[in-house]
């Protein structure tokens, strides 16, 4: 058997297992990445060093959700100040967000809130539907 095929018969096995645990390796890996979130950061940072164009097109995509979401109305020198104003350790989030699941909120200054950083890491696209 030839290196490639035997690598080929590892990964069928390997998919075969995970289909077989899904629950079981998804309840192992949210545990883990708990534990360690060290080694998930140093795991994420890798794969944007390895891959930035990846990155750059996340970051486009961002851009452009706040180019088609900012609203003629919207005022945009009030919400520059809010982002100049923004408390040393807080980050600026918007309430409704702005590339969400199920619903997507406009980029003006009622939808601008300030949150710690880790608060905004773990909301992240999430909307909890209260104003």
């Amino acid at each position: 058997m030839t290196k490639e095929l035997k690598m080929a018969a590892a990964r069928e096995r390997a998919r075969a297992w995970y289909w077989a645990n899904k629950e079981r390796k998804q309840v192992y890996d949210k545990k883990r990445r708990k534990e360690h979130p060290e080694l998930y950061r140093a795991a994420s940072k890798r794969n944007r060093e390895r891959h930035p164009d990846r990155k750059n097109a996340d970051t486009r995509a961002r851009r452009a959700a706040i180019v088609i979401r900012t609203p003629p109305w919207a005022e945009v020198k009030a919400m520059r100040q809010f982002y100049r104003n923004c408390p040393s350790g807080m980050s600026v989030d918007h309430v409704i967000p702005l590339r969400g699941r199920r619903v997507s909120g406009l980029h003006v200054l009622d939808n601008l809130q300030y949150l710690t950083l880790q608060e905004n890491i773990v909301k992240h696209t999430q909307h909890d539907g209260k104003m």
